[in-house]
C-alpha cells in the first residue's frame, strides 16, 4: 500500500508547494493532492515519508506484503480496490491543532487528528475508513504496521535528516536542532507521509518569531541564487502577498506557461509585475530553492 510516496527531493517542489505559518495557532486550508503509491520496500523498522522522497529498498509487491500480513488473495484484492492506494486531496485544519482531511478521488473524507503521530497509526486509519470490511481488524492491523514501519523509516532515514541540516543552515540552534530531532523522532508520520505537518512539530521546538526567522532566511537565500536584487529580496521575504504571487508564476513556468499570466491582475509591491515574471523564469532555470520552507506563504 500505501506508502504516501511523492516526486524526489526537488527544488521545484519547494518553491511552489504549501508551506508552514510562523503562527502557532493559525493554517491555511489549502488543500494539496498527493497519491499513496504502491509499496516499494521490504518492511524496515519503524518510524512516514515526506511528499519530497522516494522510497528506497528492494521492490516487494503489494501481494507479498498482504501475505506478510496474513491476507488471502481475495482480502488483498478488497483493500486494493478500497482506494487506500489512490489519490487524497489533502487539507490542514484551521489551525494546527484541528485535524487535517484526506479526500478521495471519489469524495470520501477521512479526520485525520492532529495528536496521530506515526505511519502505522495513519495506514491504520486508512484501513479503518476505507478497507474495514476487506479483512479482520487484527489483519489489517498487521498490514498497517508493516507498511507504516516502512513510510516512517523513510522519513526518519532520508528525510529527517535532510530537513535538520536545512534548519541548521536557515538559523536554528543547536538545542533547537536537538529539540526538532527528538520531536520528529517521536511523529515521524508528521514529517513526511499523506499526513505531514511539520509546523505542527517544529512549533515545540521553536517560537513563531524564531521560526518566522527561519524562513525568512531561507526565502532570503533561494531569491539571491536566482539572482534578485538585495532591495527587491528584502521586500519580497517581508510581503507574502509578493510570494504568493511569485510562487504561481513559478508554478506556471513550471508547468510551461507564461508567468505573466499567473500574475494576472495581482499588484506586486515590491518590483513590477514584469519583473516578478522575469524572476520566476529565473528561479527555475537557476534551480534556486527555499531549502525547508515553501515559496508560497502558509
Amino acid at each position: 500500500m500505501r506508502s504516501a510516496v511523492i516526486a524526489g527531493f526537488v527544488a521545484l517542489a519547494l518553491v511552489v508547494g504549501a508551506c508552514s505559518s510562523g503562527d502557532d495557532s493559525t493554517s491555511t486550508a489549502t488543500s494539496t493532492t498527493v497519491v499513496a503509491a504502491g509499496r516499494t520496500s521490504a518492511p524496515p523498522s519503524t518510524g512516514p515519508i515526506m511528499s519530497t522522497t522516494t522510497v528506497a529498498g528492494t521492490p516487494v509487491s503489494d501481494a507479498e506484503i498482504s501475505a506478510q500480513a496474513g491476507l488471502d488473495s481475495s482480502q488483498a484484492a478488497c483493500v486494493t480496490a478500497s482506494g487506500v492506494d489512490g489519490e487524497f486531496e489533502t487539507t490542514p485544519g484551521p489551525t494546527l491543532l484541528d485535524a487535517m482531511v484526506l479526500t478521495t478521488d471519489d469524495g470520501r473524507m477521512i479526520a485525520i487528528p492532529a495528536d496521530l503521530k506515526t505511519g502505522t497509526e495513519l495506514q491504520q486509519a486508512l484501513l479503518d475508513a476505507l478497507a474495514a470490511n476487506c479483512a479482520p481488524h487484527e489483519l489489517l492491523a498487521k498490514l498497517a504496521a508493516i507498511d507504516g514501519a516502512a513510510i516512517d523509516d523513510s522519513a526518519l532515514t532520508d528525510d529527517l535528516p535532510a530537513r535538520l541540516f536545512l534548519r541548521k543552515t536557515e538559523g536554528a540552534t543547536a538545542a533547537e536542532a536537538t529539540c526538532l530531532d527528538e520531536k520528529f523522532r517521536q511523529a515521524p508520520a508528521r514529517l513526511s507521509s499523506l499526513a505531514a505537518n511539520p509546523a505542527l512539530v517544529e512549533s515545540q521546538c521553536a517560537s513563531a518569531e524564531r521560526r518566522a526567522t527561519w524562513r525568512r532566511n531561507a526565502l532570503d537565500a533561494g531569491l539571491a541564487t536566482a539572482g534578485a536584487a538585495d532591495d527587491a529580496r528584502a521586500c519580497l521575504v517581508a510581503t507574502p502577498t509578493d510570494q504568493a504571487l511569485l510562487a504561481a508564476a513559478v508554478d506556471a513556468v513550471g508547468q510551461g506557461q507564461a508567468p505573466i499570466d499567473a500574475i494576472g491582475t495581482g499588484t506586486p509591491t515590491c518590483v513590477s509585475a514584469t519583473r516578478l515574471g522575469q524572476l520566476a523564469l529565473d528561479i527555475v532555470a537557476k534551480g534556486a530553492d527555499f531549502g525547508a520552507e515553501t515559496l508560497a506563504p502558509g
